[in-house]
C-alpha cells in the first residue's frame, strides 16, 4: 500500500493500516508549492516505526519521475 503525504498523515496511515492488511506499506513525498516535502514524510515514517506496538513498517517510496522533472 502506498500513501502520498500530502499532510499529517500519521491519523490516516494508522487507520489504514487496520483496515488494509499488505505485504509492503510505503509513504510517498508530495510536490507542494513547486517543493517536495521529503524531510517532512521521513519525519512521519520516523513516527510511524518508532510506536511500540506498531503493527507494520513503513517505508520511503520516492517518485523518481518527479525527481527528473517528468510528469
Amino acid at each position: 500500500m502506498r500513501i502520498v503525504a500530502d499532510g499529517d498523515v500519521v491519523g490516516f496511515c494508522e487507520n489504514m493500516e487496520r483496515k488494509i492488511r499488505a505485504h509492503h506499506y510505503y509513504l510517498s513525498p508530495c510536490e507542494q508549492d513547486g517543493a517536495m516535502n521529503i524531510y517532512d514524510t521521513i519525519r512521519q515514517i520516523g513516527i510511524l516505526n518508532s510506536r511500540p506496538d506498531a503493527p507494520v513498517h513503513w517505508q520511503l517510496s520516492v517518485q523518481t519521475h518527479k525527481w527528473a522533472g517528468i510528469e
